[in-house]
């Protein structure tokens, strides 16, 4: 077994670093509480007011999509499989925020729903909305402890530190923040994070390159081992990843994520114009593939690091999972520095990540469930109440979660995970079927069809059956 590293160089260092991350978020939740008066309004507390500007948005857009676990997971694909799916990956991207542009962003921007899931109670029925709303409910609320939990277990390996505080420490924080301020606050944050992150990504990347003799020593060494593959167009769906599979299913997942997500419908209808929305997209995929090119070069350099002495290889660990804490130990032995930078990123990533998820996820209980249970239209402050409370027992959930998670083998965990997930999904595609069944037979859903005449009845009648 791996044993953790030496890490007592890094105890002032870690905390500082975690002091400083939680001065600054409570500085800017602290701002913007002090600066507005509409934080009362539903609407300036799930949608910042509708006047939010295009760069922000943007910015945020990009720190919900790179989670922690891509984080963690791009360099090691790099690492262990090349950059295959770059390029497909790059395209996939932006033929979805193109299509998302061009025909779902017109409409969604049109009809300014608080609740992405109305739609559905226009075009099916309360019971299809409630059921489908559930269900994203349900798999938000499982999946966010999992984002968090993993990356702390990995940090605590480095640091030498128990989880178990640094769970309750960082869930505490993020629910505070999301108690207090809304999702004004949540953008700048993330935009905090995002800066966060691509320095120390530069940095890691700039150390390894030091180490290794430079750029193009770097990408030599990945050449020459397999690793700068762009375009591979085997046709075979049982590859680990080519150009034709990564296209489709990546093109299917940005769509979603783009253009039916609520996360992303809740960005998109905070800009008050269609244009501005439109622009925010394109920026997103700009920063994106900047941010994706960092964590290939990451990968390129951390390859280029081992070529010659292949950790997984060499039996110096036993999974392929564990092979970046292999070299995160390494790293930490030689730049004291370098995993510690990292792993701060990875922690900024999970907070953008869980702080946008538990604004979404906060509104839709409100909006598709709560709201319902009023029997009057509540006040602005009862409203912007409620919501608070909801996010509140929230944050004490995915807390015990994460805690749970912990205690799980990492096999165990994603395999819950990816259980309840599916198990969810099914239900709910179970459920709409029954739903719409049910209101096709009643006459709740009816279908136009083209003009019809009934003029020649009677005589057609009698001559069909004489």
């Amino acid at each position: 077994m791996m044993d953790p590293p030496d890490t007592s160089s890094l105890s002032w260092l870690i905390g500082t670093a975690f002091f400083i991350l939680i001065m600054a978020t409570m500085a800017t939740v602290l701002s913007w509480i002090g600066r507005t008066t509409e934080q009362q309004t539903v609407n300036q507390y799930l949608f910042g007011g509708k006047k939010m500007s295009t760069l922000p948005i943007a910015v945020s857009f990009i720190a919900s999509a790179v989670s922690s676990l891509q984080l963690l997971e791009i360099p090691m694909e790099v690492y262990l499989h090349g950059t295959t799916q770059l390029l497909s990956a790059l395209i996939s991207l932006y033929i979805a925020i193109i299509v998302v542009i061009r025909f779902i962003l017109p409409q969604i921007h049109n009809q300014q729903y608080n609740s992405l899931f109305e739609f559905l109670e226009i075009r099916f029925s309360k019971n299809t909305r409630a059921i489908i709303a559930a269900a994203f409910v349900l798999k938000t609320v499982l999946y966010i402890p999992f984002v968090i939990a993993i990356p702390v277990a990995r940090f605590s390996r480095i640091a030498a530190v128990s989880p178990k505080p640094v769970l309750i420490l960082l869930n505490g924080l993020w629910t505070f923040n999301l108690v207090l301020s809304g999702f004004q606050s949540i953008v700048w944050c993330q935009c905090l994070s995002m800066m966060s992150i691509v320095v120390g990504l530069a940095f890691a990347i700039f150390i390894g390159w030091h180490s290794v003799g430079g750029f193009n020593e770097v990408l030599e060494i990945a050449s020459s081992g397999g690793r700068l593959e762009i375009f591979d167009i085997n046709p075979s769906p049982f590859a680990w990843s080519t150009f034709w599979t990564t296209i489709i299913g990546m093109s299917a997942s940005w769509l979603y994520y783009l253009g039916a997500n609520p996360g992303s419908y809740q960005k998109l209808i905070s800009i008050r114009k269609e244009k501005n929305a439109a622009e925010a997209l394109v920026w997103f995929g700009v920063g994106l593939t900047f941010v994706k090119l960092l964590m290939v070069f990451l990968g390129l350099t951390l390859y280029a690091e081992f070529s010659d002495c292949d950790p997984l290889s060499n039996k110096e660990v036993s999974k392929a999972f564990l092979v970046l804490h292999y070299i995160w130990k390494i790293s930490n032995e030689r730049y004291n520095y370098l995993a510690l930078i990292f792993m701060i990123d990875v922690m900024c990533v999970a907070y953008s990540f869980t702080s946008s998820s538990l604004n979404t996820v906060s509104g839709i209980i409100y909006e598709d469930f709560a709201k319902r249970s009023y029997l009057k239209e509540p006040t602005e402050q009862q409203a912007t109440t409620c919501i608070r409370k909801i996010t509140f027992l929230l944050g004490a959930l995915v807390t015990m979660l994460s805690l749970f998670y912990n205690d799980l083998d990492p096999v165990l965990s994603q395999a819950t995970i990816t259980g309840s997930w599916l198990l969810a999904r099914a239900c709910a595609t179970a459920l709409i079927v029954y739903c719409v069944l049910w209101s096709l037979e009643s006459g709740d859903i009816q279908f136009s069809t083209k003009p019809m005449s009934t003029v020649g009845c009677p005589g057609t009648y009698r001559r069909i059956h004489s």
